[in-house]
């Protein structure tokens, strides 16, 4: 069963006032949000049933926005990393900051030793800072998302929200960046960090996309050097293409990615892919999924199989019920899914 189009309206305007009328002294409660946000594409159902989230879980998907923010601002210094704090710098920049200087990989470093023990630091942060008071605006809490219980490390969403975050993940996202742009900017510590010149959405949304080369060698040898769109030799350059646009849902991982044209890349954009696509996409990961983890491994590259199955289901899901179009190949226009 899913939620009354009353109980959406609902939901979006209590996320609205969060955004307008709560305390924010950090990022955190908007890196919260989106967090939860994440969770709900990956694991959730399209259903108003309630969904657990463990602060660990939280803690992962914190550290993945954070990642690429904690690296130092590009003005020409080579010390200024964006505050996300009023005060002194938000701790778990710092602490990811320094595990940047061991590598600037996030897939590397997850891989690390020390990965687990930032991740277990993330989640008491979350807990001790923004978990607990998210949702108290103007002292005044409001339980719609979860029960406000005041401690623990898990929220169980509450009925039907987990379906909205799945819903409207594009436009809460959208409206979470926007927010999060503005207390950059407005920080006090920031003037003298940014410039003029620097598309700061950019930098704090775009460019933790990983560098997509290391995939090429493997990809070209499972699609035996053809085209995955087109089926056609690649002697052309190349790209590696996010088989579910980076636009939908922005995270890099290794089964996601196919090899195609530039003109096969560039001709289907930021749309999905029609049916005999998706086909094609999910037997490849039948037939060579084992095979594309040994590489992945091998190069420390990220992959989460059931996550890109799971993100793909929500992506179709979300474009049928909106009777969205599809990319039907090079040159051959849209069709309605």
């Amino acid at each position: 069963m899913q939620p009354s189009p009353e109980f959406q309206i609902w939901f979006l305007q209590n996320i609205q006032k969060i955004l307008k009328e709560g305390s924010f002294s950090s990022t955190y409660k908007l890196a919260l949000l989106h967090s939860i946000a994440d969770v709900c594409v990956e694991k959730g159902l399209d259903d108003d049933s309630l969904l657990p989230i463990t602060t660990s879980e939280l803690a992962v998907k914190f550290i993945d926005l954070y990642w690429s923010q904690s690296s130092t601002f590009p003005n020409g210094s080579e010390n200024d990393v964006l505050f996300q704090n009023n005060g002194n710098q938000a701790g778990i920049i710092n602490r990811i900051h320094t595990l940047r200087t061991i590598d600037t990989r996030l897939s590397v470093i997850k891989s690390h030793q020390r990965y687990e023990a930032l991740t277990k630091e993330v989640a008491r942060v979350i807990q001790v800072m923004p978990l607990w008071k998210l949702q108290t605006v103007s002292d005044m809490t409001n339980n719609f998302l979860y029960p406000q219980v005041g401690k623990g490390s898990t929220i169980t969403l509450n009925e039907g929200i987990c379906y909205c975050f799945r819903k409207f993940y594009g436009q809460i996202t959208d409206m979470l960046h926007s927010a999060w742009i503005r207390w950059i900017q407005k920080a006090s510590k920031n003037q003298s960090i940014l410039g003029q010149n620097v598309n700061l959405e950019a930098f704090l949304f775009e460019s933790k996309r990983s560098n997509l080369k290391p995939y090429v060698p493997i990809l070209r040898e499972e699609q035996r050097n053809h085209c995955f769109y087109c089926d056609k030799q690649m002697k052309r350059e190349s790209e590696v293409d996010h088989f579910i646009p980076w636009s939908r849902y922005s995270v890099d991982l290794g089964h996601n990615f196919v090899l195609a044209h530039k003109s096969c890349n560039g001709d289907k954009s930021d749309y999905l892919a029609s049916k005999q696509f998706l086909s094609k996409w999910e037997h490849r990961n039948d037939e060579s999924g084992e095979m594309l983890i040994e590489y992945f491994d091998s190069q420390q590259l990220a992959y989460d199989l059931d996550t890109s199955v799971s993100v793909a289901n929500w992506a179709y899901k979300q474009c049928s019920d909106t009777n969205g179009s599809v990319w039907q190949g090079y040159k051959q226009g849209l069709v309605q899914l």
